[in-house]
C-alpha cells in the first residue's frame, strides 16, 4: 500500500506542471489523464527568405514568443528541426509583422 501511495505521489508531481490532471481508479491501477488548456499556435510563414551557404530558406514565426526560425534537415538522420534566428533579427521582423511577443 504504501508503494501505491509513492507511485500515485510521484506520477502527480510528474505531471504538476500540466494545467489539469484527472486521475481515475481501475481496480488497483491509476491512471493518469493530463489535459492542456495551453492551445498552440501555428507558426506563421513570412515572406522573408534566409540565405546560408547559397542555401535559400523561407522564415517562421512563432506568433506567442515572436521567435523567428527556419526549418533545415539534418544530413544524418534526414529529420526536419528549427534553427532559431538572432534574437535581434527576430525582434526586427516582429515590428514589421506587427506581433508583440506574450511573456
Amino acid at each position: 500500500m504504501k508503494k501505491l501511495v509513492l507511485i500515485v505521489a510521484a506520477m502527480l508531481i510528474t505531471f504538476g506542471g500540466i494545467a489539469e490532471t484527472k486521475v481515475t481508479r481501475k481496480g488497483n491501477t491509476f491512471v493518469v489523464e493530463a489535459t492542456s488548456n495551453r492551445k498552440a499556435e501555428a507558426p506563421v510563414n513570412t515572406d522573408l527568405i534566409w540565405e546560408v551557404g547559397g542555401q535559400k530558406y523561407p522564415i517562421f514565426i512563432s506568433p506567442s514568443s515572436g521567435a523567428c526560425f527556419i526549418i533545415k534537415v539534418s544530413k544524418k538522420t534526414g529529420k526536419e528541426y528549427r534553427q532559431y534566428l538572432p534574437k535581434e533579427v527576430s525582434v526586427e521582423i516582429a515590428k514589421e509583422m506587427g506581433i508583440t511577443p506574450k511573456k
